[in-house]
């Protein structure tokens, strides 16, 4: 609305401004004209700053209109952004309550295991028994490490994308 106020009192102002000058202008071309030649120069007059007008206007709506279509083209950019920001967020959450729940449940079974074949060794003093009990134990490690190093990477891959923007 500011803008349109602006073309219309830049209107105003040259208007008046046209106004002011044509009719000097006129009135020293006129002096000593027959009555009839000095109303065909006002009409002349007239339409002209009619024209003028008219084209004065055009051009001051294009601008206004070049203005709000670049505030326009800035607002689609801004909400294209901040849709792929928003897809990239949540992208991090699913990722992120992966990762948690690998390491509330995935990893607890391995780590249960260990504790409850380490609760069995140090309950017997069966040397077979207890050796049993650790190709187990490495078996439940191994399955822990792959699912730390599943997890690991996983965070890396959340971590590059949500830095992907940020840093070339």
């Amino acid at each position: 609305m500011k803008n349109k106020n602006y073309i219309v009192l830049l209107y105003l102002v040259i208007g008046s401004i046209w106004v002011i000058l044509s009719d000097q202008v006129i009135s020293v071309w006129i002096d000593g004209m027959p009555a009839h030649n000095r109303a065909v120069m006002h009409s002349l007059k007239a339409f002209l700053f009619i024209g003028i007008s008219a084209l004065l206007l055009q051009y001051l709506i294009n601008l206004y209109h070049r203005g709000q279509k670049k505030n326009l083209d800035f607002l689609k950019k801004s909400l294209e952004e901040s849709r792929k920001q928003q897809s990239l967020i949540n992208e991090q959450n699913t990722m992120l309550k992966e990762i948690a729940w690998v390491n509330s449940h995935e990893i607890r079974k391995p780590l249960a295991s260990i504790l409850g074949l380490s609760a069995l060794i140090r309950e017997t003093d069966d040397q077979l028994e207890k050796g049993k009990y650790y190709p187990m134990i490495d078996r439940c490690i191994e399955e822990l490490d792959e699912i730390v190093c599943q997890s690991a990477a996983r965070l890396d891959e959340l971590i590059a994308n949500g830095n992907h923007d940020n840093h070339p």
